[in-house]
């Protein structure tokens, strides 16, 4: 949903006394639209199986996800995105609030959030967390780099948790494929030098889009959540 106000303006000219004088005149050009200043975004996906950093969240069943993006002109924006979960008790849903910023860096683009996860029904459960990623286009392949950092909180045990993760995503010539990379280290009260990693393909076809990646975690304290997996995603944005 985009909203547009467009100023247009008249440009007038005096009267040419001949033919050849009117052929000189400049032509008028029709003024460029400008940028929406706002932007209204909602995406709907269901996914497999529910990963939030290698652990499954829904025990390996599939989940249904919304997300409703509201962004600025400058760069501001606020999210709002929902998720089914499982295993926790009366509660079937994850809500993620998020407040952030983009901006141009040299070349790369920074974005700077802050998210507050809330789990209904569930006491004490509750946190916040603040994140700062910066990505840089190659010209076709893309990288990218996140920090996340969860200050000491009571949902947390009183503990902070650190989490770094490098992305990477590359177009496969002569195919509709993109191949997707990422890699994260965890260290807090989520875990101890956690490691996770995914490697999967997308593809755009007929307005959707089609995913099929590949889970893995180490050092998850045996944790059978965070067992290999291949999850399959089918989203579509409005």
């Amino acid at each position: 949903m985009r909203l547009n106000l467009i100023a247009a303006g008249m440009l007038l000219a005096p009267a040419a006394t001949t033919a050849a004088a009117a052929s000189e005149l400049p032509t008028e050009r029709p003024a460029a639209a400008p940028v929406p200043a706002l932007a209204l975004d909602y995406r709907l996906s269901t996914v497999s199986d529910y990963r939030n950093r290698g652990i499954t969240v829904t025990r390996r069943r599939a989940a249904l996800q919304q997300e409703l993006r509201l962004g600025y002109e400058g760069g501001a924006y606020g999210t709002l995105w929902t998720s089914t979960i499982a295993g926790n008790g009366r509660n079937n849903w994850e809500i993620d609030a998020i407040a952030g910023w983009t901006h141009p860096l040299g070349g790369a683009e920074l974005d700077l959030s802050a998210v507050y996860y809330v789990f209904p029904g569930i006491g004490r459960s509750d946190y916040g967390e603040l994140n700062a990623r910066i990505a840089r286009s190659l010209g076709g392949p893309e990288v990218g780099l996140l920090v996340s950092y969860a200050p000491r909180q009571r949902a947390l045990g009183g503990r902070d948790n650190v989490y770094v993760q490098a992305t990477g995503s590359l177009p496969l010539p002569r195919t509709p494929l993109t191949l997707q990379v990422s890699f994260g280290v965890e260290q807090g009260a989520f875990g101890n030098a956690k490691r996770d990693w995914t490697l999967g393909v997308s593809v755009e076809r007929a307005g959707f889009t089609w995913t099929a990646t590949y889970v893995d975690t180490a050092h998850s304290g045996g944790d059978p959540l965070g067992r290999a997996g291949l999850v399959l995603g089918l989203g579509r944005g409005f």
